[in-house]
């Protein structure tokens, strides 16, 4: 080691010594509460949710290139200016390093570098915020969802760096790009249907059905709250005859604003449609052949799916299944999506708030005929002061003409409710790309 630049020196003092004889001492060594409150302090740093540790970050990018399936034969896109464990990885599981240089004035890897050095041997790009500074990230991620290659993003020269305001490799790569990858293995089950934006659930949904041939499909939300272990309950539950298996979430891991928000919705669900099932809203469900098809025939924008298939199905069921605290991520749904999801839910399948302006019109109506009938009868049976000057008789006719144009208004609203309905036929999502095995569908697949 140099003594003029002590590069790989170790910076000991006091407080360093006595931290790991507390550690030896404890009778822990990796994972006692130490390890804990250090992921817990590397999670505070760097805005993540979750950090597991290993024992370098040499081992941290070993397990990653592992988990994306890096192998013989592929290719990894790594700027040269990194550590040199990371091409050792790299060669480790057989792939091939592929090292592209920096900008000369900020020693970062760009974007367009990175794309040019794109084969279709490329398994993963991993790009390094270097010496505390950021790389363009999300020009970067945009180039690997179009490719559909992972990004790693190695942040260990940078660990709680900021870009545009939120912590480096807090978000992660996008999961089209390790599910294409596993769509296009040669022994794979797994049709990927990458969409070119989120259209929300219920359409990515439609789309997934959309390319199913199975006579029986299961959907299950990706947060994994509803175990996948359930799923042999509800095949049980169909072969009974039944077209559609609704499942009950027990003992629901969720806040009290989700559950009463999600109780208000249900009760909502079930009055506008007259359809008495419990828990809309849990999407481990099961739907038979022909309840898939029909859906598929409806072309309305809004779609909500436990509602549609309930109207095509001559038998329904629920289930109880268990329920787990969400491991990973947070819910989408905030206040203001719910609150638009509830109106959405009463104004896409159901025409009753319309005619509701024919029900309150009527109602406004009979009211002031009523209040004229009396006026008159009081006006003969006590004298003209109950008429008061005819005030009150000139309310009753307002009331009356009021209550028509309520009337009115619901007919034509009627009307309009129904045109609407019938014109609304834009797509629910375009499609982006299809993944089967190793044949990519054409983009122009859409609904």
């Amino acid at each position: 080691m140099s003594d003029f630049l002590p590069f790989s020196r170790p910076a000991l003092g006091a407080e360093e010594i006595a931290a790991v004889t507390e550690v030896l001492q404890s009778g822990w060594i990796t994972t006692g509460p130490k390890n804990q409150a250090l992921e817990k302090a590397f999670c505070d740093l760097t805005g993540n949710q979750h950090a597991i540790a290993v024992s370098s970050a040499t081992g941290g990018m070993h397990v990653t290139l592992m988990a994306l399936g890096v192998q013989q034969g592929d290719e990894v896109i790594t700027p040269s200016l990194t550590w040199v464990s990371t091409l050792n990885m790299i060669a480790l599981l057989g792939a091939e390093p592929v090292m592209i240089d920096v900008d000369r004035d900020t020693l970062l890897v760009t974007p367009e570098a990175i794309e040019a050095a794109i084969t279709p041997r490329t398994k993963a790009i991993i790009p390094v915020h270097y010496a505390g500074a950021p790389v363009d990230i999300d020009a970067i991620r945009a180039i690997g969802e179009r490719y559909g290659i992972p990004v790693i993003e190695d942040a260990a020269h940078a660990a709680g760096t900021r870009y545009k305001g939120k912590h480096v490799g807090a978000e992660g790569t996008d999961s089209a790009a390790i599910l294409t990858r596993a769509a296009e293995a040669p022994d794979s089950r797994i049709i990927a249907v990458l969409l070119n934006r989120n259209y929300g659930q219920h359409s990515a949904i439609m789309a997934g059905f959309s390319h199913v041939t199975g006579d029986l499909i299961i959907t299950l939300d990706a947060d994994l709250q509803n175990p996948p272990e359930e799923i042999p309950r509800l095949v049980a539950k169909a072969d009974e005859g039944y077209d559609v298996v609704g499942t009950v979430r027990q003992n629901r891991q969720d806040s009290w604003f989700r559950k009463r928000a999600s109780k208000m919705i249900n009760l909502l669900i079930q009055r506008t449609t007259g359809k008495a099932m419990e828990d809309y809203g849990c999407m481990l469900r099961a739907y038979r052949r022909h309840i898939i098809d029909a859906m598929l025939h409806c072309h309305e924008r809004s779609t909500f799916i436990p509602i549609l298939a309930n109207t095509f199905a001559r038998r329904a069921i629920e289930i109880p299944v268990h329920h787990d605290e969400r491991q990973f991520g947070d819910s989408k749904y905030s206040f203001m999506r719910l609150i638009n999801l509830m109106y959405d839910l009463v104004t896409c399948l159901t025409t009753t708030p319309l005619r509701l302006l024919s029900v309150v019109g009527s109602i406004i109506a009979l009211f002031g005929f009523a209040l004229a009938v009396l006026l008159v009868v009081l006006r003969f049976a006590l004298g003209s002061h109950w008429a008061a000057d005819g005030v009150f008789m000139l309310f009753a006719v307002l009331f009356t003409f009021i209550g028509a144009q309520f009337i009115g208004m619901g007919l034509l609203g009627e009307y309009i409710g129904r045109i609407y309905n019938d014109v609304r036929a834009r797509p629910r999502y375009f499609i982006q790309r299809i993944i089967r095995r190793e044949t990519a569908l054409s983009s122009e697949d859409n609904q």
